[in-house]
């Protein structure tokens, strides 16, 4: 529906648009003053500045990669064009004093892009303070000289400043986005431009009548407007990738929460000093809009020791290679505690009637700041509010590190976890062994999180939107699971409004949350391309692009830079931090640019392109910028038979789900689409795919130790596997089972035919909750070929022959469900004895060496075996894809009648259950700091009962 405003703005911006280009707004001034040759030497400073020449004069430059023609600091040249810049920021000119404002904020951003603030806010009060940087901040107190200023930022970057007829193009496009917030139409055409600095002036006045309107269409002006809270903070500095955005030590101390009155570009401060120096990590307002969650990391010490820096490349002679950091180290001196979680209560309304719905964020006395959690060593980020009053949040608590990266990485993952509507407990929801991370509680009450999975698929392409019940069942993918390989990654995902579709970002898979704004609709189709649609054209993700049609409504055409943090406002409006591109804040090679330390500032857009910036600090940057106002609360969650997670003295928490399957067989089919005879399927395999535990005193045990290369060669997948066992199915297709929940880890399941050989697999995986009862329907990997059924299952389908009796118990390998397949032991001697005796020698059978020592590297070197490889695509499987019976392995030991070889029961079912499990090379982990002192040393791990009691405590691991 199209927006109405006062008849007076729509007739202003109208004749503005649409008036004559000779002389700008009605009863206006000219603000155009500057030559044409001034001009251009300004957005030559400016892009000078952006390209990391002309730096500032004041503390030590921070230089992570060569810029050719860097200027020194102190040389004449440097001085002159800082002198230059602080000229222009005094210029009576509007778009000087813009573009000399915008090469000023660059070379701030630039200083304080390391892990070090070499400028603040208190530099620029100094007496002593550089001429540039005094007027820096002086122009920088007025919001609405910021606005303008952002304005002509944008058309310089976007090539239409000097361009008569990219200007002329771009009135007529604020012309369009005119008519399509409100229900008045322009009649007569553009004329023809007279000068540049004509239309210069007549788009100026343009964008200052269209502001009120774009304004008044997201409900942000009038009586009813609510203030809009965000917080300011140094951006990410950390050299490693997404992977370590959680840390403490990942920001540098700075910033505040702000309360905005969006109109006239007001803020107040909410905390005022009353927590430590440190940053935020998130935070999140109440459905009554009556308290807010954030994450806080204290930072008492900063920086840390010199031989521990933060911010790539790192101290000279520290030894530290791209992309890895001294994770471990500062934890374990203690001086950069975790992000905790923290409650801030509001006003009540009464002190002000004007506010949509009455709330205002005025801060109560300081008992109304609530410390939530508070662990010593884990990381608690992202909450968000849950109906019913809960918290959910994503949190390292899950105690795993990232299964890749550099060797000397001992980062940790993100899964989710809630806070009991009390506050009083901690509850695991998820515990998948890589990254479950931003959690947003979408309109329907479900939570909505990115899930980035290593399930023996192109790492990559992995990164999708799932979604979780506040109670931690149903998890499941929404979008993006399979079959979209472009773009990497789309996170922050939450709700369009009402539309049912999904705002979200889109980026790639080492990049943090930042890059294009897109439109997601799974009514599409949760794997289809089509329901990926970009709000945001023009600009540049660091890995792969964003294909896909532009919103229907029109979207927005940007110059380079990034977006983070999207909040719907209305259907067709919303709230964003956005960052003007720079190629100096690089923090790692493969990166094209990055955003500098103050280069986020919150944003107003609309699906038709609108675009107004509504706060941006000079020194920090500004970030999840949300309405305060009361929002509808979704149902909650039933309660559950169990108080949480830990099984009480009544034993009532069970350690299982329940699974029911009508028929395992549906949607299954050969290479030529036939369905698969029945009964082909007579089990179903449960494996789970273990993570790289991190432990406090040791750091991260890694699976893979070395290169990509080597990666490639031998480890395949990415971590160790254990199976917990197998169940039957019966002759109807049904099966009924048990599945653990021990620390809620995630499991996967493979249909396996009567020799117990893989049929299908599910590279992906998924958590059960405690006590859930769980249908679904054939076996599959994607919300297309499923139907939940979350009723008793008793009651779902009961002439299914499963369903008829209690769940299946899942039979363990030989080995045991407790620890991992290793090949040494389990597999190995398989071939010594059967093997072994003509497949060895300087002669051995076929040219293979098939002795315990040598059959691994044997196998995998002449591809005897069918693997999926971390680098193939995330397609869906199909039917004999890989494993044991493609396997040339296994095929030639079916082949009996021409060998020799004859293998008892369980060497069968052990050697095609490795196959299968996508041949593991070792249950063992690489110890970097063992417990008796040793270095890199292979050893075991004990990886607990998957049969236990869910517990809340660290999985892995026992807490500090």
């Amino acid at each position: 529906m199209r927006a109405t405003f006062p008849f007076f703005v729509v007739v202003l911006l109208f004749s503005v648009c649409f008036g004559s280009a000779a002389g700008g707004a009605a009863g206006g001034a000219s603000d155009t003053v500057a030559s044409e040759q001034t001009l251009r030497r300004y957005a030559d400073l400016e892009r000078l500045a952006n390209a990391g020449k002309i730096v500032a004069d004041i503390g030590t430059p921070y230089a992570p990669f060569p810029v050719k023609g860097r200027l020194a600091p102190q040389s004449p040249e440097n001085k002159a064009a800082l002198d230059e810049i602080a000229g222009g920021l005094r210029s009576p000119d509007l778009f000087v004093r813009a573009l000399a404002h915008a090469a000023a904020a660059q070379i701030v951003g630039h200083a304080n892009n390391g892990d070090t603030t070499q400028i603040t806010a208190g530099d620029a009060a100094k007496p002593d303070a550089p001429a540039w940087l005094r007027e820096y901040a002086r122009a920088s107190a007025s919001h609405d000289a910021l606005v303008e200023f952002d304005w002509v930022r944008h058309l310089v970057l976007e090539g239409k400043f000097f361009d008569a007829p990219a200007l002329t193009g771009e009135l007529q496009t604020l012309a369009k986005r005119t008519t399509a917030i409100s229900s008045l139409s322009p009649r007569s055409p553009l004329p023809a431009p007279r000068s540049l600095p004509a239309l210069r002036q007549q788009w100026l006045d343009a964008r200052r009548a269209l502001r009120p309107a774009v304004l008044a269409a997201a409900g942000l002006t009038g009586s009813g407007a609510p203030q809009l809270l965000l917080f300011t903070r140094h951006g990410y500095h950390h050299k490693p990738n997404v992977c370590g955005a959680h840390t403490s030590w990942g920001y540098k101390p700075g910033g505040e929460l702000l309360a905005l009155d969006a109109a006239p570009g007001t803020t107040a401060p909410l905390l005022r000093g009353r927590l430590p120096a440190g940053h935020f990590h998130g935070f999140d307002i109440s459905f009554d809009a009556r308290r807010i969650v954030f994450a806080y990391a204290e930072q008492p010490h900063w920086p840390p020791p010199a031989r521990y820096g933060t911010a790539w490349p790192g101290p000279p002679r520290s030894g530290q290679r791209e992309n890895a950091c001294f994770a471990h180290e500062l934890r374990e001196l203690g001086t950069q505690p975790p992000p905790h979680l923290w409650e801030l209560a509001l006003a009540p309304a009464s002190q002000d009637s004007s506010r949509a719905g009455g709330v205002h964020a005025t801060a109560l006395p300081p008992h109304s700041l609530t410390l939530l959690t508070n662990h010593p060593y884990w990381s608690d980020t992202e909450p968000a509010y849950l109906p019913g009053g809960g918290v959910v949040f994503a949190s390292d608590r899950s105690a795993h590190s990232p299964s890749c990266d550099s060797p000397n990485n001992d980062l940790t993952d993100l899964n989710l976890y809630a806070l009991t509507p009390d506050h009083r407990r901690v509850r695991r929801l998820l515990n998948h062994k890589d990254i479950d991370t931003h959690p947003r509680v979408l309109a329907n009450g479900l939570i909505a999180y990115l899930r980035w999975e290593y399930q023996e698929r192109y790492f990559m392409e992995t990164h999708s939107v799932w979604t979780v019940r506040a109670d931690g069942t149903g998890a499941d993918s929404l979008f993006k699971q399979h079959n979209i390989p472009r773009p990497y990654s789309v996170r922050l995902a939450t709700s369009l409004g009402n539309t049912g579709k999904l705002l979200a970002i889109a980026t790639g898979h080492h990049a943090l949350p930042q890059g294009v704004l897109v439109v997601l609709d799974p009514a599409t189709g949760g794997n289809n391309p089509a329901g990926v649609r970009v709000l945001t054209t023009g600009l540049r993700i660091n890995e792969g692009d964003v294909p896909g049609a532009t919103v229907p409504e029109g979207g927005r055409a940007d110059p380079l830079g990034f977006y983070t943090d999207p909040t719907a406002l209305t259907d067709t409006a919303l709230v964003a931090s956005y960052a003007f591109a720079s190629p100096t804040a690089r923090r790692y090679l493969h990166e094209h640019e990055d955003a500098d330390s103050n280069g986020y500032g919150a944003y107003l857009l609309d699906l038709h392109g609108n675009k107004e910036l509504l706060f941006r600090d000079p020194f920090l940057g500004a970030y999840n910028t949300r309405p305060l106002r009361p929002r509808k609360e979704p149902p909650a969650p039933p309660p559950r038979d169990f108080a949480d997670d830990n099984a009480d003295p009544a034993g009532n928490a069970p350690n299982f789900a329940t699974c029911t399957i009508p028929d395992v067989q549906q949607g299954m089919t050969d290479a030529a689409g036939a369905p698969l005879p029945a009964g082909t399927v007579k089990y179903i395999r449960i494996a789970e795919a273990l993570p790289w535990p991190v432990v406090p005193g040791e750091g991260a045990k890694r699976w893979v130790n070395g290169t990509w290369t080597w990666l490639d060669r031998d480890a395949t997948r990415w971590c160790p596997v254990r199976v917990i066992g197998d169940i039957p199915v019966e002759a109807d297709g049904s099966a009924h089972f048990k599945v653990p929940v021990s620390d809620n880890a995630s499991v996967y399941f493979q249909a396996l035919d009567a020799n117990k050989m893989e049929v299908r697999r599910m590279r992906s995986s998924v958590s059960f909750a405690p006590g859930e009862q769980r249908g679904c329907t054939g076996c599959h990997e994607t919300r297309e070929e499923a139907a939940q059924n979350l009723s008793a299952p008793r009651s779902t389908a009961p002439s299914r022959l499963a369903f008829r009796r209690p769940p299946s118990e899942p039979l363990p390998p030989p080995w045991g469900a407790r620890r991992p397949v290793h090949f040494a032991t389990d597999i190995a001697p398989i071939f010594d004895r059967r093997c072994a005796g003509c497949h060895d020698g300087a002669r051995p059978a076929a040219g293979l060496r098939l002795t315990a020592a040598t059959a691994f590297r044997t196998i995998r070197d002449k591809k005897l075996a069918s693997i999926s490889n971390c680098q193939l695509g995330s397609g869906i499987t199909a039917v004999k894809q890989f494993g044991s019976h493609r396997s040339r392995l296994t095929q030639a030991l079916v082949a009996q009648n021409k060998m020799q070889v004859k293998l008892t029961g369980d060497e069968w079912h052990a050697l095609t259950l490795w196959l299968d499990a996508n041949t593991p090379h070792t249950g063992h982990l690489l110890h970097k700091r063992h417990a008796t002192g040793a270095r890199n040393r292979w050893d075991t791990h004990d990886w607990g009962d998957p049969w236990a009691p869910p517990r809340t405590a660290p999985a892995l691991v026992p807490t500090p």
